[in-house]
C-alpha cells in the first residue's frame, strides 16, 4: 500500500484530494494531513472535519509516516516540502504553481536525489491540449499572433496560471526559443502595433471558474482556437493520485504527466 500524505487537506485542493482517496482504485491510503499553524482543525480526525472514517489526526507540521506527499499549496510551503522530503528520502507530486525560472530550476536539480513530479496541470485533457498547442505552433507561427486566454476562481492568487504558462512554453520549446523572450503579460495606454512572434497572455478572474484555457491563432481572414474547460475541481485531484501511483514505481528523477500517459514531449 501507499502511504500518502497531504498538506492543505482542509482546503479546496486538499478537500478533493482527501475525497478523491476515498473513492480511488490504486491500493494507496491517507496517512498525514496537514494544515497551517492557524487553522483550527488541528489535532482532529480527518474523518471527524471532512466526512469518512479517517483517523488520521491533523496536524500543522508534516511527520515521516508516508511514502509519497502530495502537494497543491503555495510556492514558499511546495519549497520547505520538497527539502523535508529530500532530506527523509520520500517521494512529492506536485500540483502548486506560481514558481519563477529559478525556482523551477532548483526544483529540476533536485530531482536528481528523489523522486519528483510535476505538472502545472493534472488534467489529462490539458495535457493533451498541450501536445496540440505545440504542434500547431510549429505549423502557423510565421504566420499567426498567438494569444493565450485563462479564467479562474476569484481566490487564486497567481496569474498567469502555471497552466497558460505551461502552455506557452510549450509552444516556445517547440520553437527552441525562450518564453521569456517573447511572453508579453500586460497591456495599458499606448502601446504600439503589436510585436511580430510576440505570445500574449489574458487573466480573468471571478466566481466559482475551476479552470478554462484557449490558445488562439489569429490570422487573416480566419482564427484557430484550442480550448480546454474544467467542470470539477476532481478531475486535478483524480490526476494527482494516477500521478503518486505512477512515481512510486519510478526510480529517482523528474517525472511529469506526459511520462505517466507514455504521450510524446510537445517538442
Amino acid at each position: 500500500m501507499i502511504k500518502v500524505a497531504i498538506t492543505g487537506i482542509n482546503g479546496r485542493m486538499g478537500r478533493s484530494l482527501y475525497r478523491a482517496i476515498q473513492e480511488t482504485e490504486f491500493n494507496m491510503a491517507l496517512f498525514v494531513a496537514t494544515v497551517l499553524p492557524s487553522d483550527k482543525v488541528i489535532g482532529q480526525l480527518v474523518g471527524d472535519v471532512l466526512g469518512g472514517d479517517s483517523d488520521v489526526l491533523i496536524t500543522d507540521s508534516l511527520s515521516e509516516n508516508f511514502d509519497i506527499l502530495i502537494d497543491f499549496t503555495s510556492v514558499n510551503a511546495t519549497l520547505a516540502h520538497i527539502d523535508f522530503c529530500q532530506k527523509h528520502h520520500k517521494a512529492i507530486v506536485i500540483g502548486t504553481t506560481g514558481f519563477n525560472d529559478e525556482e523551477l530550476a532548483s526544483i529540476q536539480a533536485k530531482s536528481d536525489s528523489m523522486r519528483l513530479f510535476m505538472s502545472a496541470n493534472m488534467s489529462i485533457g490539458v495535457n493533451i491540449m498541450e501536445q496540440l498547442v505545440a504542434k500547431t505552433a510549429k505549423v502557423l507561427y510565421d504566420r499567426a499572433d498567438i494569444e493565450i486566454v485563462e479564467t479562474h476562481h476569484k481566490h487564486k492568487v497567481d496569474a498567469p496560471s502555471g497552466t497558460a504558462l505551461m502552455l506557452g512554453r510549450a509552444i516556445t520549446d517547440a520553437l527552441d526559443i525562450n518564453l521569456s523572450d517573447k511572453g508579453v503579460y500586460a497591456r495599458e495606454g499606448i502601446t504600439g502595433e503589436r510585436e511580430k512572434g510576440s505570445i500574449g497572455f489574458s487573466a480573468i478572474r471571478g466566481g466559482d471558474v475551476v479552470g478554462e484555457h484557449t490558445a488562439y491563432y489569429y490570422m487573416a481572414g480566419e482564427r484557430i482556437e484550442i480550448s480546454h474547460r474544467a467542470t470539477d475541481r476532481q478531475i486535478f485531484a483524480n490526476g494527482a493520485l494516477f500521478a503518486a501511483n505512477y512515481l512510486a514505481t519510478q526510480d529517482l528523477g523528474f517525472y511529469d504527466m506526459f511520462d505517466a500517459l507514455g504521450l510524446e514531449k510537445p517538442i
